[in-house]
């Protein structure tokens, strides 16, 4: 979360600032098609396995 958080703010200073490079006409992208279940604890919290 937190890599995605500082490319979101890097975008936007260099958006803000109009210093964005030139960016590509096509890129691709992985579409969200459905949700997984995901195993849980008593107080809903995802179970943490192999750490």
């Amino acid at each position: 979360m937190h890599t995605m958080t500082q490319h979101i703010l890097d975008f936007v200073e260099l958006y803000n600032t109009n210093s964005l490079p030139a960016l590509p006409k096509q890129t691709a992208a992985f579409r969200y098609l459905h949700s997984i279940t995901l195993p849980m604890n008593d107080k809903g919290e995802r179970i943490r396995y192999g750490t």
